[in-house]
């Protein structure tokens, strides 16, 4: 039997799913509506509700078939390239945090997806992904990801 927080757990990890879900099968326009709703909503939280808010929806992602993934990060870092500096810094802060409370190889992949999408973007857009990704888990103290080799994964993929 499920004690009331793996219950809670089990309930959070499915909403997030489909929340994630529902995000990538919508027309294009909608998707981008729905994810500057969530990202403005998610940066705005206090930090450990942000936390546990952006850990749901990398796990949510990491659910996802490979193309729905896709799609998801895509529209995912499109919005986020959008957003204020502001914004995007304290939802990467929370991605950081969250980072040690996912399983290593799903926040590995998960960051892999987003390097993969952004990987032909310019560079001061993209920079906005990873450099600021980068410089939120330098404010933290945290040992980042290597999107040096995440880069270089993309660029002999694409």
């Amino acid at each position: 039997m499920q004690t009331k927080n793996e219950v809670i757990k089990t309930s959070q990890e499915t909403d997030a799913y489909n929340m994630t879900k529902t995000i990538a099968d919508a027309a294009p326009e909608q998707r981008q509506s729905m994810l500057a709703d969530r990202l403005k909503m998610i940066s705005s939280q206090p930090e450990e509700q942000r936390v546990q808010s952006v850990k749901g929806m990398v796990i949510g992602m990491s659910k996802l078939d490979e193309k729905r993934r896709a799609v998801f990060q895509c529209a995912l870092a499109e919005a986020l390239s959008v957003r204020t500096e502001e914004e995007r810094h304290a939802i990467y802060i929370g991605r950081a945090k969250a980072g040690s409370l996912i399983p290593k190889e799903v926040d590995k992949s998960i960051y892999q997806g987003i390097v993969d999408e952004v990987y032909d973007w310019p560079t001061d857009r993209r920079h906005k992904i990873i450099g600021g990704l980068e410089k939120a888990y330098d404010a933290l103290n945290l040992t980042k990801p290597d999107f040096p080799k995440m880069i270089e994964k993309a660029k002999t993929a694409s």
